[in-house]
């Protein structure tokens, strides 16, 4: 099983979990922390997890499983829209009455 793989796996058992915690859980040292790091951003970027949190010691990034799970190869779902986005979408098709 891939690095991302795991990671993901871990992360929708246990929710909210540090890079640091990551590490710890998947190899029992921080030697491999860069590597969790980097696959972390690239679940992020991917759509695969969530991340909250600053980052760094008093505010570290925490992940967490997104509510709706990519299928392999599905890179073309469009973001989900605000209302805000939504209305302001709107406004450009609409003519303004003065």
């Amino acid at each position: 099983m891939a690095l991302a793989d795991e990671i993901e796996k871990l992360v929708r058992r246990k929710p909210g979990l540090t890079v640091v915690e990551l590490v710890r859980r998947l190899h029992g040292r921080t030697a491999y922390q860069q590597q969790v790091n980097s696959a972390c951003h690239r679940l992020v970027a991917e759509g695969r997890l969530e991340r909250k949190g600053r980052g760094g010691w008093g505010d570290p990034f925490t992940y967490y499983p997104t509510r709706f799970k990519r299928r392999a190869g599905d890179e073309t779902r469009p973001p989900e829209r605000g209302e805000s986005e939504i209305r302001s979408g709107l406004g450009s098709h609409v003519k303004k009455s003065e």
